[in-house]
This record gives C-alpha cells, structure tokens and sequence, in this order.
C-alpha cells in the first residue's frame, strides 16, 4: 500500500475547459427540460435565455420626446373651407394654410384665416 498519498484532482472543466463544460451543462439541462422537468425549464430560463433576452429586448433607456404639438387638422379643413367659399381654389387654399399650420399652432380656424387674408 501507498501511504497517504494525495491524489490529484482532475476537474472536467480542467479537461475539457470552461465553454465545453458550460454548453454541456446548458445540453444537460436542455434535455432535462425537454422530457418534462419543470425546474430544469425554470433554471435554463433563469440563467441561460432571460439575461439574453432581456439585454437584446429591451432598448437603452433613451430619454423621451415630446410629442411635436400641431394645428389640429379640422382647424385646417375649416380654414380651407373658408377660404374656398370667398372664391380661393381648393389646392391654393389648402397650400397656403399649410403653409402657416407648419410655422405656428392654431387653436382656431378663425385665427388661422386671420393670418391667412392679413397676409402673416
């Protein structure tokens, strides 16, 4: 007999190493959960796709934008409509009031067909 002599460990991580050692883990894993063991699912959800998934999911928090407020398009049509009844064509009208609705926010036609005669 040997006395006391320590053997040394070999780690299958050591033999293999550590990528192998995890895929096959993960392939154990995965198998497990394929024939029904909830907590192999549970685990393989856990630490192998939620960290994954939550990473490529969920964009970098991005500060918000305000919604860019416009001239609501009835007060256009509105205005077109006026301005159409005092004997504007209907393209005429509606490229001028356009034109005003980009520049400034009305919350009324009548202000809109104001600008539109005073020639603002």
């Amino acid at each position: 007999m040997i006395p006391d002599a320590q053997e040394t460990e070999i780690s299958f991580t050591e033999t293999v190493g550590e990528e192998e050692a995890w895929q096959a883990v993960k392939d154990k894993c995965l198998q497990d959960a394929i024939n029904g063991d909830y907590r192999a699912r549970e685990w393989l959800t856990k630490n192998c796709y939620s960290s994954t998934l939550t990473a490529e999911v969920q964009p970098k928090s991005q500060p918000k934008q305000k919604k860019k407020e416009k001239t609501d398009t009835e007060i256009i049509n509105e205005a077109v409509s006026g301005l159409v009844s005092i004997g504007y064509k209907k393209s005429q009208a509606r490229g001028i009031v356009n034109k005003l609705a980009v520049s400034k926010i009305y919350k009324s036609s009548e202000v809109l067909l104001r600008d539109v005669i005073s020639g603002v």
